[in-house]
């Protein structure tokens, strides 16, 4: 391992006991090598070609090295890339351009209400959470706030909030940078253009709204009463079965529409099913499972029509 402090430092705190190599002496992993000055090429094109400043390369680099691991071929399996090796499924999020221009759903108590939901901004690559999991929400650069303010504000936005024109990729900062150095001015000093915000329709849940598609009234669920459960039985690990809480678990829910859609249940269920229960010996606040512990105190008669 490279004699680097921070590396030492992670591997003691995995509960490893490092053995260093000196620096740039042989020996040292040199496939680990080759990956990192790949990694550094990949960083200084997409940062160039976004036109931003240095300080961006906290961004730029963490892009490189994740775009490089969804088509990189794993060296234990070559038939899958690195993010699949190590996931165990291929990256499905969306692939763009470090600071190509976006437009996200941008939510502010000081937006007025007629105006555009959708504000301009950068792509600056994938949230990935702990465990490797990346979750549908990408980074983006707020380019209202940076253009005008020189803010570096990174916002969290989920996937199907962010829209991207068709076409080739616009990089306004580097188009800025590009014309003010052909025109001799000073491209540290660019003033950046001025982009309009765009109204798009997004359905509540997010995502941007499809023409809608009759579908028909929703089916109602199946209703698990007192009566089902004492015939058709419990569900194994149901609490609402075991009377402890009043939610059915999904594979309850499942299994009683099963057994209600039955055809041989549905002809027996067209007949009455009784269950009388005596007034005298009922408790005030019955309970089902104080009905199964006690059921001759409740239950008078239990008949099934013939």
């Amino acid at each position: 391992m490279d004699e680097a402090g921070e590396l030492e430092q992670a591997a003691h705190l995995c509960g490893m006991t490092p053995e260093t190599s000196m620096p740039n002496r042989w020996p040292h992993n040199a496939v680990l090598e080759r990956d990192v000055r790949e990694e550094k090429e990949c960083c200084r094109s997409v940062h160039l070609q976004s036109g931003l400043p240095y300080e961006f390369h906290t961004f730029s680099y963490p892009y490189a090295c994740l775009s490089m691991t969804f088509d990189r071929k794993a060296l234990a399996d070559e038939s899958k890339t690195q993010w699949e090796m190590i996931t165990k499924s291929p990256f499905e999020g969306r692939r763009l351009c470090f600071g190509q221009l976006v437009f996200f759903r941008k939510k502010s108590a000081t937006r007025r209400t007629l105006e555009p939901n959708m504000s301009p901004g950068l792509f600056l690559g994938w949230r990935i959470d702990p465990g490797l999991r990346y979750r549908g929400v990408l980074r983006v650069l707020d380019y209202q706030e940076y253009r005008t303010k020189k803010n570096a504000l990174a916002v969290d936005v989920p996937q199907e909030e962010l829209y991207v024109e068709p076409g080739p990729p616009c990089f306004p900062i580097a188009f800025a940078r590009d014309k003010d150095l052909k025109e001799g001015r000073d491209s540290s000093v660019s003033e950046f253009p001025e982009i309009d915000l765009k109204e798009l329709p997004f359905p509540p849940e997010g995502g941007v709204a499809s023409p809608s598609t009759p579908s028909g009234p929703k089916g109602r669920g199946v209703y698990i009463t007192l009566e089902r459960i004492i015939r058709f039985k419990e569900t194994p690990g149901c609490k609402g079965c075991a009377g402890t809480s009043s939610k059915h678990t999904q594979e309850c829910r499942d299994r009683f529409a099963r057994l209600v859609a039955h055809p041989q249940m549905k002809k027996s269920m067209t007949k009455q099913f009784h269950v009388k229960l005596t007034t005298s010996s009922r408790p005030k606040a019955f309970r089902i499972d104080h009905w199964r512990k006690h059921p001759l105190q409740h239950c008078s008669h239990i008949s099934l029509g013939a």
